[in-house]
């Protein structure tokens, strides 16, 4: 299955819809913690699915757009970013 430019354009803009919409959850300053972190969890798993299944549909070899390989690499070094930052904390509260 190819994904064309203008079908994953149309993709994000629906699930950026839909996570603004999905979220009508307000929570108290209680729950603000564990809110935000079921936030960044769910996050996590849509762009892990969202990878999964933009793999599966690559065709190799295939020409990938230059303006896809710029948005893969941006995402990855801002993951990467992450884990690494976590790494750290671990390292300091150990």
């Amino acid at each position: 299955m190819d994904i064309s430019k203008d079908r994953l354009k149309q993709i994000i803009k629906e699930e950026v819809d839909h996570a603004h919409t999905s979220h009508n959850y307000n929570p108290s300053a209680q729950d603000h913690e564990n809110y935000e972190w079921a936030s960044v969890v769910a996050h996590l798993k849509k762009i892990h699915d969202l990878s999964a299944a933009i793999c599966e549909s690559m065709q190799e070899p295939e020409d990938v757009e230059e303006w896809i390989q710029e948005k893969v690499a941006v995402i990855s070094a801002m993951l990467h970013s992450i884990q690494h930052y976590q790494e750290e904390e671990k390292v300091r509260t150990d």
